[in-house]
């Protein structure tokens, strides 16, 4: 900005989109001259980036909720901010309502404080994240490894059910999760063996995430009853 006698109080919405990456460089000081108006017109922008530090991200966050009362965002404005969410303090985690934390882009959990996680969101908060959500936790060690041993069980079984293993350890099942989406609009995940090398396709299992619960509770009921060997 200095080489074109550019000052970051008057940067409009169009030069900060043009700013890209280049955005993640600004100073503390020159954040906090970019006018709030100008960061509202450009949270769509700013969202998309990853290279933004936790401090650059509480800023954001900070200047962005100045239009919103309530101090809460909605579903909305979630999936707007994008990774700017990462700016979220424990308080304003804590506040969020089950209803929206599926709105909460993956990116947020790859770039927040670990901390915050576990001391921001309660399990029921993380089981209604979603399941794109809990798998990108899962395969994060820096925040998964963080969490309480409840937050850690939430989202093993959240993700793998009846073959989670509730001890405190990442993917404990010997299963991988991949998770795409069907030609119904929904999540479906497939988990592969990962303790055969020579996995093949027919050996994966294909479920759609919306009939685990059903697939569950009938083997709750059926296997008590099956003969011993």
């Amino acid at each position: 900005m200095s080489q074109n006698s550019k000052s970051s109080s008057t940067l409009t919405a169009d030069e900060i989109a043009g700013l890209s990456s280049l955005l993640c460089g600004i100073s503390e000081s020159q954040l906090m001259n970019i006018p709030v108006a100008t960061i509202s017109t450009t949270v769509k922008d700013i969202g998309t980036l990853t290279c933004l530090d936790q401090t650059q991200l509480d800023m954001f966050y900070a200047m962005v909720m100045m239009g919103y009362p309530s101090g809460v965002p909605d579903g909305a404005l979630l999936q707007e901010m994008r990774v700017i969410a990462a700016g979220m303090t424990v308080p304003a985690l804590q506040s969020l309502p089950l209803d929206v934390m599926s709105f909460i882009s993956p990116a947020v959990y790859d770039a927040i404080s670990p901390s915050r996680v576990k001391d921001g969101l309660s399990t029921l908060q993380l089981s209604a994240s979603g399941i794109t959500n809990i798998a990108t936790i899962l395969r994060n060690p820096r925040l998964f490894n963080d969490l309480t041993a409840d937050q850690q069980d939430t989202l093993k079984l959240a993700a793998y059910g009846i073959d989670a293993v509730l001890d405190g350890s990442a993917n404990s099942t010997g299963f991988d999760i991949d998770i795409f989406t069907g030609d119904d609009g929904g999540s479906n995940i497939i988990f592969e063996d990962n303790m055969n090398e020579t996995t093949t396709a027919g050996s994966k299992r294909m479920i759609p995430f919306k009939y685990l619960s059903v697939l569950f509770a009938l083997l709750a009921v059926v296997m008590p009853h099956q003969p011993f060997l």
